[in-house]
């Protein structure tokens, strides 16, 4: 709710040019009445469907969604909330802006704007389709895996 807050706050920056998809995590609940005055569109899409369609990521500090967006080209702003701890799989990178305050979102977003990332998988992930840590710690050839 409180990300929402600070997009709520910062809309008005953009002169009703904010367009807001929000994806809640299954587990969570939301009233759509809490963001009332916020033009947002819920949907339980996945995300793989959704990244096509918006421009940019804001992410919570809690999720690897802003991962996939991320692998996906798309500029991640990540909310940091002042209540935990930064728990994001993409504290550290330099390709994410972390935000707090409604006028770090606004910045973000408009540095942001019309950008799209180069970055790959492979920066996050060791991607190796021989196996060789696994073949060798189950005791197999990789040729016997295949």
């Amino acid at each position: 709710l409180e990300m929402l807050a600070r997009v709520a706050d910062a809309a008005p920056a953009f002169d009703g040019r904010l367009a807001v998809t929000v994806k809640l995590h299954p587990a969570c609940v939301l009233d759509p009445a809490a963001v009332a005055g916020l033009d947002v569109r819920f949907t339980t899409a996945a995300l793989a469907d959704i990244l096509g369609d918006v421009d940019l990521a804001f992410a919570s500090n809690t999720t690897s969604a802003g991962l996939d967006a991320l692998i996906a080209g798309l500029p991640v702003l990540v909310f940091l909330d002042d209540a935990t701890f930064n728990q994001s799989p993409l504290r550290g990178s330099a390709a994410v802006t972390f935000v707090s305050t409604t006028a770090e979102l606004i910045a973000g977003v408009m540095a942001s704007a019309g950008h799209r990332v180069a970055s790959t998988a492979d920066e996050f992930f060791w991607l190796d389709a021989g196996l060789p840590r696994w073949c060798q710690l189950l005791g197999v050839t990789q040729e016997s895996h295949v």
